[in-house]
C-alpha cells in the first residue's frame, strides 16, 4: 500500500508544483524568516527536487528490483523531509502535507 501512495501517479503533480513554488517562496521571503529556518526550507526543496527525479524515472516496464529500488529512496527522502518539519505554510495545500505520507499512521488518507 506504502508503494502505490508513493507512486509517481499519487505524488508526482502535486510535488512538482511544490518543488515550483519554493524558488519565489525563498526569493521573497529568504529574508524575512531565521537562517535555520531558510537552510531547512532549502533542504526540503533539494530533498523534494530528488523525490521527483526518482518518481519522474518510473516506467511501467520497470522490474520489481527497480520498483523496490525506486520505492526506496523516495521512501528514505520523504523520511528526511518529515524530519526537516513542515514546509512553509504558504506554499501547502490544506489537504495533504507530503511529510505524513511517509509515515502510514500519520496519512490524511488512512
Amino acid at each position: 500500500m506504502m508503494q502505490s501512495l508513493l507512486s509517481a501517479e499519487v505524488l508526482l503533480p502535486s510535488l512538482q508544483d511544490l518543488v515550483s513554488k519554493y524558488p519565489k517562496w525563498l526569493e521573497e521571503n529568504g529574508s524575512k524568516v531565521p537562517a535555520a529556518d531558510k537552510e531547512r526550507y532549502e533542504k526540503q526543496h533539494e530533498l523534494l527536487k530528488t523525490v521527483c527525479g526518482e518518481l519522474e524515472k518510473e516506467s511501467p516496464n520497470d522490474t520489481p528490483e527497480m520498483k523496490k529500488q525506486q520505492f526506496q529512496k523516495v521512501f528514505e527522502s520523504m523520511q528526511k523531509m518529515q524530519e526537516l518539519g513542515q514546509p512553509p505554510a504558504e506554499l501547502m495545500d490544506v489537504n495533504i502535507d507530503p511529510t505524513q505520507l511517509s509515515n502510514p499512521n500519520q496519512c490524511p488518507m488512512m
